[in-house]
């Protein structure tokens, strides 16, 4: 029976598609290309249907697959930890190519983070001490970070103003009755 195209209908009579190596091939590879766009990386071509060239070939694609998924697993749970404030260790593993510039972006992601941490814990503890004129250097950060620390800065400054106004003599002293700060007044 013939389709619409002038191409026979094998379904109709129920013959089954001959397939010789290529197309098997083709198909193979066609698979790998759809599980890609669909975001499934995990997937691996049959190379045990092959033999010879092809069945390096498969093997070939196989580990290229390999090559892509492996720095972004490792990308992946990173981000994912970051974002749950998990900071993890800077990535040491060798990356080229892309995947190093990826992984050197997100190390600076690290340290951005981590800076970031340590100067609220550091602005954080001397107010807790008492130490009101201590700063962080918002110059050590970038971007949206500078604002934070820059803002935490001109926040503790503000009550220390307010504290300074104030018409009566106010201190901070520590255990050891050491002046951690003193307003003007006192």
């Amino acid at each position: 029976k013939q389709g619409g195209k002038g191409h026979t209908d094998r379904r109709v009579n129920k013959q089954p598609l001959a397939k010789d190596d290529s197309q098997l091939l083709f198909d193979e590879v066609m698979r790998l290309v759809d599980a890609s766009k669909e975001g499934r990386l995990s997937e691996r071509g049959k190379a045990t249907l092959f033999n010879g060239p092809h069945r390096e070939m498969i093997q070939g694609i196989n580990e290229m697959l390999g090559a892509i998924s492996a720095p972004l697993a490792i990308t992946t749970s990173y981000v994912e930890r970051i974002s749950k404030g998990d900071i993890p260790a800077k990535i040491t593993d060798t990356f080229r190519g892309d995947f190093d510039l990826i992984k050197n972006s997100l190390n600076t992601c690290i340290d951005a983070v981590n800076a970031l941490v340590a100067d609220a814990g550091l602005l954080s503890k001397a107010a807790m001490e008492g130490k009101l004129a201590t700063r962080a250097d918002a110059n050590r950060h970038q971007g949206e970070y500078r604002k934070i620390v820059d803002g935490v800065n001109r926040t503790v400054a503000t009550l220390v103003g307010h504290l300074d106004s104030m018409p009566a003599p106010a201190m901070i002293i520590d255990r050891e009755f050491n002046i951690q700060y003193m307003n003007t007044i006192g």
